[in-house]
């Protein structure tokens, strides 16, 4: 029996004898916690705190040794032969100078100029949404609540505007630089 199932065991025990003590079973579930654990309490002199438990924890079993021999009994009841595995080499590679690197090329990475593409488009469709929206608020008309919802779009458009410019001057002047 697992120390979670000892816990839930003791829990609904609990329960059972005091159903009114708590009002959630996440607090019966700590009480047989520390039942479980022979919690008996926690003393303060100062500035230490101690916590006495009447039963001392055992130390875990090592799972990797235990795991270990029942993989070796099974190989033996298998073939009758005890197989070890190849030890493997430790990976020791320095690099220095004289090691050649093998650059390659990630299909996936836009090349300088098709990102200049790509913003030189944003910025003409910036342009256009501007004109468009702008159009739409002459018909309006300057009162009502159509027209402040298109003037918040346009400043919106401004603002988009101007940053997709400034990506597109850094990116040519990026493209000059390559080219020197």
């Amino acid at each position: 029996m697992t120390k979670l199932q000892q816990i839930v065991k003791k829990a609904q025990q609990i329960r059972k004898q005091y159903p009114k003590k708590y009002s959630k079973w996440t607090d019966y579930i700590k009480a047989a916690s520390k039942q479980i654990a022979g919690f008996e309490g926690v003393t303060r002199q100062g500035n230490k705190t101690t916590v006495k438990y009447s039963r001392a924890e055992k130390a875990p079993a090592k799972k990797k040794a235990a795991a270990k021999k029942a993989a070796k009994a099974y190989q033996k009841s298998l073939f009758g032969v005890k197989k070890t595995p190849a030890k493997k080499k430790a990976a020791t590679h320095k690099d220095t100078k004289s090691h050649n690197v093998n650059i390659k090329v990630v299909s996936g990475t836009p090349s300088v100029y098709s990102v200049r593409d790509r913003l030189e488009k944003s910025v003409q469709t910036d342009i256009n949404l501007l004109a468009e929206y702008q159009q739409k608020l002459k018909k309006v008309g300057n009162k009502g609540l159509a027209a402040t919802e298109y003037k918040k779009s346009i400043a919106n458009i401004k603002k988009m505007l101007a940053h997709d410019k400034k990506q597109l001057r850094e990116q040519n002047k990026l493209i000059t630089q390559l080219l020197k």
